[in-house]
């Protein structure tokens, strides 16, 4: 199993968790879909549907188009407000994530014996996610609150919208029982220390957990077996 990082940040995220039978689940569809099309290789027979968190459109922005191509979920959306999902064999369960007051997921992802955590643009999770065994967490690490200044344009949304770095660990602290991958995603610039972010990351989780920052057009080995 891989996740492949084709944009993350404030302009645009997505990423694209694939089988190794080749079989891809799109993770956001923030980019442009001929960027999207590109980035899964033009293989789109092996496409089996797009999650997407919420309507901001480094989310969102090419959700309609990609239905056009394969099965997209926004169980953000009223009418498609249910909990649980199929795409392909991949078996997907959504939850509530506060994203100062827009409609926002996160999600479960199940599939060959694996389970894998998405969750981007959160101030909080409101749920223990102990009992949910997940071997990879692919979460955003936003801010410091130290890096934050007092008069920052959009400080409203950057703290009642993202998840600051003691949050992030906080969540981080209570999967790590099964946890085996840790990938940060949407990383602030000006208002997170990726190096100490890491570090302080590293120091709380057992040495057997890799911790990463996702990077565009990267590739990571997110196997629950090394051999």
């Amino acid at each position: 199993m891989t996740l492949k990082c084709l944009s993350t940040g404030s302009k645009a995220n997505c990423y694209v968790l694939k089988r190794d039978n080749g079989e891809m689940l799109i993770l956001d569809a923030g980019l442009p879909v001929n960027e999207i099309k590109k980035g899964i290789g033009f293989d789109v027979a092996n496409l089996k549907g797009a999650v997407v968190t919420h309507s901001h459109k480094d989310h969102s922005l090419s959700a309609e188009k990609l239905k056009q191509l394969t099965p997209v979920w926004e169980p953000y959306l009223s009418e498609q407000k249910r909990q649980h999902t199929h795409l392909g064999d991949f078996d997907i369960q959504c939850f509530d994530l506060p994203h100062n007051g827009v409609e926002n997921r996160g999600f479960i992802i199940r599939v060959d014996g694996q389970t894998i955590c998405y969750m981007t643009d959160l101030e909080y999770c409101p749920y223990s996610l102990t009992s949910q065994n997940i071997d990879t967490m692919i979460i955003e690490c936003n801010y410091m609150k130290n890096l934050v200044p007092d008069d920052l344009p959009n400080l409203q949304h950057k703290v009642l919208g993202h998840c600051e770095l003691d949050t992030t660990i906080g969540i981080l602290q209570g999967s790590l029982k099964t946890l085996k991958h840790i990938i940060l995603v949407h990383m602030g610039q000006g208002t997170l220390d990726r190096e100490k972010a890491m570090e302080r990351i590293r120091d709380v989780v057992p040495e057997y957990i890799t911790v990463m920052w996702a990077r565009a057009d990267k590739n990571y080995d997110i196997s629950a077996c090394p051999f």
